[in-house]
């Protein structure tokens, strides 16, 4: 369209889904984005700032340590960071409206549902379902025909993840078109895919970790995934190498370490 975009949704705090904002917002753009979208790109700011900081005080230190004092040097160096200032950018920056739930949107005739899903691909998903027209685009809680990535770190979780694809399963019908993250735009079938490969290789390490397999061992056994890799699934920005381990990871973290088996 060549009309002014009015509203933007964030699904989710990566850099990949929302390194435009700031463009967005400049042209007058409102966003809108799940609570912890905002917090958690408030916080990557801060700590990338904290780094900048301590790089640019070891520098003017090493600098001015090498001119004389060094007590002298500590104290110049520490106004040099001050005078570049404690930045944070702009909350202009971040999501404009934020919801800890659900939210709905009536717009153009359509009623357009926003959702949060728990713990999945990170702690802040939201998947934006056009009712009317049957599209839903689902962020990163859908890869097409590829091995899903789970930030952990940023409170994704695997069971969760599954949790939230069977969710989409029972709302959607078999004429919706879906928009995932990465990969094809996709119908129901195409996400029942994903959804089942999940379970079925959370099931197989799970038997390969109880039967005593280490991770480089489980790993290493391709039969668990050649019907998939087949398909291409670890073509994408997740290898079948990395998938695997993070399964493997997850399940030793719920069944804990295993006692050595008596001959």
């Amino acid at each position: 369209s060549d009309k002014p975009i009015q509203f933007l949704v964030n699904t989710h705090h990566h850099g990949d889904h929302t390194g435009g904002n700031v463009n967005m917002i400049h042209n007058g753009t409102v966003i809108f984005a799940h609570d912890n979208v905002r917090r958690r790109l408030m916080e990557g700011e801060r700590s990338k700032f904290a780094k900048e900081q301590e790089t640019a005080f070891n520098k003017i230190l090493e600098k001015l340590a090498k001119e004389g004092n060094k007590e002298k040097a500590e104290a110049k160096a520490k106004e040099g960071v001050r005078e570049k200032g404690n930045f944070i950018p702009s909350a202009n920056t971040y999501p404009a409206i934020t919801f800890s739930d659900n939210m709905t949107f009536y717009y153009n005739g359509e009623k357009i549902m926003v959702f949060h899903v728990q713990k999945a691909h990170t702690d802040g998903d939201v998947l934006v379902y056009f009712t009317d027209s049957n599209v839903l685009h689902m962020g990163d809680v859908f890869f097409n025909g590829r091995y899903t990535f789970i930030d952990l770190n940023s409170g994704g979780n695997y069971n969760g993840y599954i949790k939230a694809l069977s969710q989409v399963l029972m709302l959607i019908d078999e004429e919706t078109k879906i928009i995932p993250g990465h990969g094809d735009l996709a119908a129901k079938s195409d996400l029942k895919y994903s959804h089942d490969m999940m379970i079925a290789l959370k099931n197989s390490v799970a038997y390969e970790y109880l039967s005593g397999k280490t991770r480089e061992q489980v790993i290493a056994n391709k039969d668990l995934t050649k019907i998939y890799d087949a398909k291409g699934f670890g073509d994408g920005f997740i290898s079948t190498e990395k998938f695997v381990g993070l399964i493997y990871d997850i399940t030793k973290r719920q069944y804990g370490k295993l006692k050595p088996r008596k001959n």
